[in-house]
């Protein structure tokens, strides 16, 4: 008497670094579906200072990336720096190839202080791999 065995394919949906960041940018409302999208983009800043870093996305980007050499991901980042959002999205981008660099624009000055107005956004742009 002959056993038949039937073999079942079970497909397991690996969670990408790229996957995780871009529903990083979804969280703060910025519908993108590729990270190319990210050149034609200017952020304000204060969308980076308004929101704490999200608990439930570091130990998954924990799983791609080395604690030891991004700060973003260490246990202590929320208490030891000052803008943690910012550093997490700056650190990551940069291990897909990605800079976050910021811009600032003079706004004027205020009248009756004379202080300087400006305005701060962070454009995005490849990673250069040529230069040091």
């Amino acid at each position: 008497m002959e056993e038949t065995t039937t073999v079942k394919t079970v497909y397991i949906e690996v969670e990408t670094l790229t996957d995780i960041i871009l529903e990083m940018f979804r969280e703060l409302g910025i519908p993108i579906e590729s990270l190319e999208e990210l050149t034609t983009m200017r952020l304000e800043r204060t969308r980076f200072l308004n929101v704490t870093p999200w608990p439930d996305y570091i130990p998954r980007l924990k799983c791609h990336l080395n604690t030891g050499k991004l700060n973003a991901l260490q246990s202590n980042a929320t208490t030891k720096q000052r803008f943690p959002l910012v550093n997490l999205f700056r650190q990551v981008l940069k291990c897909v190839g990605w800079r976050m660099l910021p811009q600032v624009v003079s706004q004027g000055y205020e009248a009756s202080t004379g202080k300087k107005c400006v305005e701060r956004f962070y454009v995005f742009r490849p990673l250069d791999l040529s230069s040091p």
